[in-house]
């Protein structure tokens, strides 16, 4: 069994390097084995994949991920869409007001969610040819209310 360390949430997030982040989509993820905190920014991701053997703190990273969002930001400046088909995850966030909707636990629903937020992303989206550098272009252009639509 590999060895746990345990470390304290609330020292992450109340540490200078947290308190002066330079964006509102800083993760804090965690502590280095020098007990330095380790910090990612969703908005230099393209993508984001948790993956791991059963017991291996992928909950314990979601939570700390979703948590680490909605301390940061209002609900206006943030918006969920999340899905739990096992029903065990999620549903403790059901009356967030970041949340569009109840957490989606039916498969038949994701499909419909997934093209309305494409759909939104769609709307705002540059010329044809071009493209948008990151969510802060994107954030952009909805502020000045440059949308197809």
């Amino acid at each position: 069994m590999p060895l746990q360390l345990w470390c304290a949430y609330a020292d992450i997030i109340e540490s200078d390097d947290f308190k002066f982040r330079k964006s509102n989509l800083t993760l804090a993820l965690g502590e280095d084995v020098s007990g330095n905190y380790i910090f990612g920014n969703l908005d230099k991701m393209p993508h984001l994949m948790i993956a791991g053997a059963t017991g291996t703190g992928k909950s314990v990273g979601i939570n700390s991920i979703i948590t680490t969002l909605l301390y940061q930001n209002s609900p206006k400046d943030l918006k969920f869409i999340m899905v739990d088909p096992k029903r065990v995850e999620l549903s403790l966030y059901n009356k967030i007001p970041h949340l569009l909707s109840d957490v989606i636990v039916e498969n038949g629903k994701v499909l419909s969610a997934l093209k309305w937020a494409v759909g939104e992303m769609n709307g705002v989206s540059p010329a044809p040819g071009q493209r948008l550098a990151d969510i802060n272009s994107y954030n952009e252009k909805i502020k000045g209310g440059k949308t197809k639509r």
